[in-house]
């Protein structure tokens, strides 16, 4: 439907300020809600970086998990769900929960199909071992001799007790 050109008198001056405020009006109230249709909804990947964000950059661990598990809420696409997934198990261990080794299998047995995530999953669990946590850089001191050679030994090589070894 075309519209047509409105005709307006001479003498209605006030009539035409009036209409063209009221379409410059309509104007700005179409574009701002064009723009807060478009704010509302933020995506998973921007969600997810924000959390990454908060992670690395400020260190606030307990807002990033929050982040991860808006983004699992939000229903991502399998591999970010499993990247999200995987952190909030990485932002567990950084904090020393408990719950860190349950959150690594659970994106072992459900995301066992997004290869690279996998295998990081796994690795962290390897790490961990047996119920203890993964070795931290340090010394590691094993003994050699011991008995009555070992004071023999010593005098007569000049050579420590123990061997110290770097461990990374």
């Amino acid at each position: 439907m075309l519209l047509k050109p409105l005709s307006i008198a001479a003498g209605s001056r006030a009539t035409c300020v009036v209409v063209a405020m009221a379409m410059a009006l309509m104007a700005v109230i179409v574009t701002d809600a064009r723009q807060a249709s478009g704010r509302g909804t933020v995506s998973g990947s921007e969600l997810f970086q924000q959390a990454a964000h908060e992670e690395d950059a400020t260190g606030n661990l307990e807002s990033a998990i929050a982040l991860y598990q808006r983004v699992l809420a939000a229903s991502p696409a399998r591999d970010l769900a499993a990247k999200a997934r995987l952190q909030i198990a990485l932002c567990y261990q950084k904090l020393g929960r408990p719950e860190a080794r349950a959150a690594l299998e659970a994106v072992v047995r459900d995301y066992g199909d997004q290869k690279p995530v996998a295998d990081k999953a796994r690795e962290r669990l390897t790490a961990l071992g047996a119920g203890r946590p993964a070795q931290s850089a340090g010394f590691l001191v094993r003994e050699i001799w011991s008995g009555k050679d070992l004071a023999d030994r010593r005098l007569a090589e000049r050579r420590p007790w123990f061997s110290c070894q770097a461990v990374r």
